[in-house]
This record gives structure tokens, C-alpha cells and sequence, in this order.
């Protein structure tokens, strides 16, 4: 039973900290793309990789495909990168707080 629960506490606490690395690297994206004024990141590879492994770590984070689900696809199919990545965040701040109440 102890061996159990050990297993939970630390899957709650790496679920918690990849939450707070994929809001860290969303917003480092934000900002290479608030400052690219030269369109040198957005599109490129750099960005493609970045924003592919966030919509994946995403989905394994919440447990679904982010891409399949109607209300986060809706929103960012009609969206910026600037704002998918303003809403990613606010997704992630939300399941965060609605998940691990401490």
C-alpha cells in the first residue's frame, strides 16, 4: 500500500512539473514570436519542432488529443500562433488548478 501511494505522489508530481516545463516553453515560444520581427522563427523548423512537441506533451499531460477535441481545435484553428500559445497557457494554468488542489 505505502509502495502504491509512493507511486501516486510522484506521478502527481511529475504531472505538475511537466505542466509548469510546457507552460515555461510555450511562453518562451510567445516571446520568439512577439520578437520576430523578421519572420526568421515562425514557420521554420525550430518553431514547427517546438509547437509539435508541445501539442504532443499537451495531450499526453491531459489525456486526450488536443487536436481532436472540439473546443481546444476549434479555438486554435482560427487562431495566431501568438494567441494558440496564449492559450495553451490559460488551458494549462486551468487544468492545473482544477487538478492539484494543494
Amino acid at each position: 500500500m505505502f509502495q502504491e501511494l509512493n507511486v501516486k505522489i510522484n506521478t502527481k508530481a511529475k504531472i505538475k512539473q511537466e505542466i509548469a516545463t510546457l507552460i515555461e516553453i510555450s511562453e518562451d515560444i510567445l516571446q520568439k514570436l512577439i520578437d520576430d520581427t523578421d519572420d526568421s522563427y515562425w514557420g521554420f523548423d525550430e518553431f514547427i519542432d517546438a509547437s509539435n512537441d508541445v501539442m504532443e506533451r499537451i495531450s499526453n499531460v491531459v489525456g486526450f488529443d488536443i487536436a481532436e477535441d472540439e473546443q481546444w481545435s476549434g479555438y486554435t484553428n482560427n487562431a495566431t500562433p501568438e494567441e494558440i500559445c496564449k492559450y495553451n497557457i490559460i488551458r494549462l494554468q486551468r487544468f492545473r488548478e482544477s487538478t492539484f488542489v494543494d
